[in-house]
């Protein structure tokens, strides 16, 4: 693959990235809009989701970044 085709693969691959990111935060707030922290879902395949506030026990959190106050915890 020559330079230009990889800066091409290279942006694309950004992009969607982008794309899907955007789609995940997407899900995520219409999953806690379903779901209360701490609840679990059977999620098939022996996979239980469980939604997390990572804040509960805390008012305040240092990150060296963004921090999401609810994630999904998949367990096996």
């Amino acid at each position: 693959m020559n330079l230009k085709n990889k800066l091409r693969a290279l942006l694309k691959a950004r992009s969607q990235g982008k794309e899907q990111y955007a789609l995940a935060d997407k899900l995520l707030d219409e999953v806690v809009g379903a779901m209360k922290p701490g609840e679990a879902v059977d999620i098939g395949g022996g996979r239980t989701a469980t939604l997390v506030d990572q804040f509960a026990d805390r008012a305040v959190v240092w990150k060296p970044a963004g921090v999401r106050r609810f994630e999904i915890k998949v367990t096996e």
